[in-house]
């Protein structure tokens, strides 16, 4: 069975407007290297801005999100029942929603594009995924141009469908790995049975 594509890439309109908006979630590269302070002896002080970029951009923050609440305290039958009112669980109070701590990436479209880096080149000469991607954002959103830097110039209305088809299948790529948050290292069932043991 065939997996139909997120709404927001199945077409090639869709993709090119949701990569154009995904896109600017990129930082922004910093317009001062160096600040006026002095940093003890090696010289003028790095710009905050300057330091992201030299540690690195994968960082991500904890936020508070409010998450189903599967009343993990309460005590259950053998067959899984809750045994009290779910108004009594501590987590909840009975309103079946609770806080919990997620973590997001600060900026997921530098992680994604990192990801789609490590997609190797096909076998049959066409390019990487990456450089479609990168040709794309480089020549303006304009496939004619793109598909020209990357070596496959559009020669016919039907060469235009496939080379379309090719890009979109690079955006779809980059969409299945751009998340705004890493994914849990233990599934959801997983954390539950350890709260309750």
């Amino acid at each position: 069975m065939i997996r139909r594509p997120h709404d927001d890439v199945e077409s090639w309109p869709s993709a090119l407007s949701w990569l154009r908006t995904a896109w600017t979630t990129l930082p922004v590269a910093p317009a001062r290297l160096h600040t006026r302070d002095i940093d003890g002896e090696l010289g003028q002080r790095y710009s905050p801005q300057f330091v992201r970029i030299l540690v690195g951009l994968s960082g991500w923050r904890t936020v508070p999100v409010q998450d189903i609440c599967r009343h993990p305290t309460l005590p259950r039958t053998r067959h899984g029942d809750i045994e009290v009112s779910s108004f009594e669980c501590p987590d909840c109070q009975g309103s079946g929603l609770h806080l919990v701590d997620r973590d997001l990436y600060d900026h997921p479209m530098y992680v994604a594009l990192r990801k789609l880096s490590k997609v190797v080149r096909s076998r049959h000469g066409t390019p990487a995924p990456i450089d479609m991607v990168m040709a794309l954002a480089w020549c303006g959103w304009n496939l004619d141009r793109a598909s020209g830097a990357i070596g496959l110039p559009i020669v016919s209305p039907d060469h235009r469908q496939t080379v379309e088809a090719m890009f979109l299948l690079s955006v779809r790529n980059l969409h299945s790995r751009y998340s705004s948050g890493p994914p849990p290292a233990k599934s959801q069932s997983q954390q539950d049975a350890e709260s309750a043991a």
